[in-house]
């Protein structure tokens, strides 16, 4: 680590970079003024330029944040792997705890609920936000249309005062023409 921060201290700064100074609507011309004298071949409509420059950037942008749907949660993933309490407890037998989907896919909850508890479902999203809630479930056996945008979620079992189970769903992109 000191030795990044040693070479991002030392390492020169260097102005705008031609990317930088387009995204401010500045002119072919000004870009040039402004990196004194050096030729840039951009093309010969900056409006192109700019066009695909902005095009790229929100590609990176959409990548970067698709890729970051899919970062564990590293409280939920503690969850996945705890022990709750013995028998005789609420339990998900459907889905597993890890599983994979298509996005638009069909997921089934189902449960065995011996002691006939008031049952929550909640499902969220990797950054614990709440995406889907089924309340006062007395027993679970349900279908759930997954049709979230691609990324990691996390399923919770629970009842009014404890959680009773955790698991994780890896929902990747549909196939399709362009989707490689």
């Amino acid at each position: 680590v000191s030795v990044t921060v040693a070479a991002l201290l030392l390492k020169p700064h260097r102005g705008p970079t031609l990317v930088d100074n387009l995204k401010n609507g500045d002119s072919l011309e000004q870009v040039q003024e402004n990196n004194q004298g050096k030729v840039i071949n951009i093309g010969k409509d900056t409006t192109e330029t700019r066009d695909s420059v902005a095009r790229s950037k929100i590609e990176i942008v959409e990548k970067e944040r698709l890729a970051s749907n899919f970062d564990p949660n590293p409280a939920y993933e503690a969850l996945i792997g705890a022990q709750f309490r013995a028998s005789g407890q609420p339990e998900i037998i459907s889905p597993g705890k890890d599983t994979s989907l298509i996005s638009g896919s069909i997921l089934t909850f189902t449960a065995r609920n011996p002691g006939m508890e008031i049952l929550e479902i909640q499902i969220l999203d990797n950054q614990a936000r709440l995406v889907r809630s089924f309340k006062d479930l007395d027993s679970v056996d349900f279908k759930v249309k997954m049709d979230l945008n691609p990324g990691l979620y996390y399923w919770k079992l629970m009842s009014a005062d404890e959680i009773h189970q955790a698991g994780r769903i890896r929902l990747e992109k549909k196939p399709g023409p362009g989707n490689q």
